[in-house]
């Protein structure tokens, strides 16, 4: 009688635990789902599910008897079976992968005045990582710059992208502030030659508090310039942002009034002489006064 002894191995069911890492860029597949406590370095045939299902696949376990799945992006993933040699075991729990967290963005606007090309934004972020790089046409042209200046009236698609890919958008309006606008002058002109009492008045209007210059002169709150001699006065409306009008006002003056008389005596005592006068300047019509003996008289 012979006797053999015979060693049958029975392959042991797999288990394991799932730890996992998130991806470390928005947007990215730097995710891993680890799956521990298998046998080292063998092989298994693995499958789960994320958005479809993914498997089996031939995966390899290493010294630590670690299966570690790499490559992966934002997402659920579950149904995870592990099989070898037949003997197979499922973790339905879901493992779920999350970008890393955004961040949130600001603006600080200056409007554009006087149709100066002077609007500003600035750009603020909260969270992001460097590099940060900004735009205001939504990504077409990107810099490290967070201000924007000399810009017009409009509106500006932002957009931010950091150093690991998240990104923010938001709109911002920038809208033109018109500056002050003359309405119309009220000139005086001067009432006799040589007075320098011309006047000019302005009628403005604008956004904000107003101040009055003449040919280039002092500011002043007043809208009305008295004492004007005989010129041309370039009146200037500025506003609280700086910006100007200019128009121009006009200040005439009569010219010195002079006259030349011609003088026919009377003839044979009748009361039949005259004065004949020419009267040039000033403004018509005339006030004239003379005195013949100790009577006064006054003629238009």
């Amino acid at each position: 009688q012979a006797t053999d002894n015979i060693t049958v191995n029975v392959n042991p069911t797999p288990t394991f635990t799932i730890t996992s890492n998130n991806p470390t860029t928005c947007g990215g597949s730097e995710g891993e789902i680890i799956l521990s406590g298998l046998l080292n370095t063998t092989a298994y045939q693995l499958t789960y599910t994320s958005t479809n299902n993914v498997g089996p696949n031939t995966v390899n376990s290493n010294g630590n008897g670690e299966v570690i799945i790499t490559g992966l992006n934002a997402g659920n993933y579950t149904n995870f079976s592990i099989d070898l040699n037949g003997c197979s075991i499922t973790d339905n729990s879901t493992v779920s992968l999350t970008d890393p967290n955004g961040f949130n963005i600001t603006t600080n606007v200056v409007n554009e005045t006087c149709s100066a090309n002077n609007g500003q934004i600035e750009i603020i972020t909260n969270g992001a990582v460097a590099t940060i790089q900004y735009s205001i046409d939504n990504g077409t042209t990107n810099v490290t710059t967070n201000i924007f200046n000399n810009l017009t009236a409009g509106t500006y698609d932002v957009a931010v992208i950091d150093g690991i890919n998240c990104q923010d958008q938001i709109q911002v309006t920038i809208i033109d502030i018109a500056g002050p606008v003359i309405n119309s002058l009220t000139v005086t002109d001067i009432s006799c030659f040589g007075a320098g009492d011309g006047s000019i008045s302005v009628d403005a209007s604008g956004n904000s508090t107003l101040d009055y210059s003449n040919n280039g002169g002092t500011n002043q709150t007043s809208n009305v310039f008295n004492n004007l001699i005989l010129g041309n006065y370039n009146i200037t409306v500025t506003d609280t942002n700086g910006c100007t009008t200019t128009q121009m006002g006009v200040v005439n003056e009569p010219a010195l009034i002079t006259d030349t008389f011609n003088l026919i005596q009377p003839i044979c005592g009748n009361d039949n002489g005259s004065i004949f006068l020419d009267i040039q300047g000033g403004i018509t019509p005339y006030t004239l006064s003379w005195q013949h003996d100790a009577t006064a008289t006054n003629d238009t």
